[in-house]
């Protein structure tokens, strides 16, 4: 049976959560999206128009219907549970506990790596990878996969 070390849980959760509120949030905006027309603004747009259907694109909107569409968004938010205030996005609890669990999550890997020769020799440069890993979400997010595969 694995073990997980105590920050092998609190990213585990972290994600979760992180994951959960991501999830009501595009539940939410394509809810609202799919039940109110919001149009493309000429301001962003203007050789293209039609509705906004999907949440990646409601930055189209002009600012009025956008401010309508967050005001409504937000009150779908609440009946999924998440009472956050109208100018936070819905991750903004997740988020700080998310990225700091994956802070804390990298450090305790590179803690590894660091009293296992072998394991620096096939990585290389510790200090290189540290860096990478700032910019290249791709490495990041092998590095994290690695880690939570550890057994304590």
């Amino acid at each position: 049976m694995k073990l997980f070390a105590p920050v092998q849980k609190r990213y585990a959760h972290a994600l979760a959560a992180q994951n959960k509120v991501k999830q009501i949030e595009a539940t939410c905006k394509t809810k609202i999206l799919s039940e109110h027309v919001f149009n493309i603004s000429e301001e962003w747009r203007p050789d293209e128009t039609g509705r906004i259907t999907e949440p990646n694109q409601d930055y189209l909107m002009a600012d009025d219907d956008f401010q309508t569409y967050s005001k409504l968004v937000h009150d779908e938010y609440a009946k999924h549970g998440l009472n956050i205030p109208l100018e936070n996005t819905p991750d903004y609890i997740t988020g700080p506990v998310f990225r700091k669990a994956e802070k804390e999550l990298l450090e305790w890997g590179f803690g590894i790596i660091e009293e296992n020769p072998t394991a620096l020799k096939a990585i290389g440069e510790l200090e290189s990878l540290k860096e990478v890993i700032a910019w290249d979400m791709k490495v990041r997010d092998k590095v994290i996969n690695l880690t939570m595969r550890l057994a304590v």
